[in-house]
């Protein structure tokens, strides 16, 4: 199985959620589509690859069902878009972001090289 982290799959979504951290915490530029929808995909894109990674290292598997993918999306969602929200007024559920985290599952099953989904 190829390093995941290695993957071009992995490091863009990663790239993108760091400078725009930078970009928002640090530096203080606001650009509200940017600032609403890049962290829901880049959670889903990044979680994926990390969720495969875990099962290889913990349980010595390869590969991901697409029952499963689709398990980790919804539990993605849901903690996400009903959880946090509860729990902090800084999180806000909104349907573009659930979007956005399809997205990112999306993302990993077309280019990740080690999801090796199976049937």
């Amino acid at each position: 199985m190829k390093n995941p982290f290695l993957h071009f799959s992995f490091w863009v979504p990663a790239f993108f959620f760091i400078i725009h951290q930078i970009l928002q915490k640090l530096i203080g530029v606001e650009i509200p589509l940017v600032d609403f929808y890049i962290d829901p995909f880049c959670f889903s894109a990044l979680t994926m690859p990390l969720y495969v990674w875990e099962r290889k290292i913990l349980f010595h598997q390869s590969g991901i069902s697409k029952l499963e993918m689709l398990v980790l999306l919804t539990f993605l969602i849901l903690f996400s878009e009903l959880v946090l929200p509860y729990f902090s007024s800084q999180f806000v559920a909104d349907l573009l972001d659930v979007l956005m985290i399809l997205l990112g599952g999306v993302w990993f099953y077309c280019f990740c090289p080690s999801r090796k989904v199976e049937k």
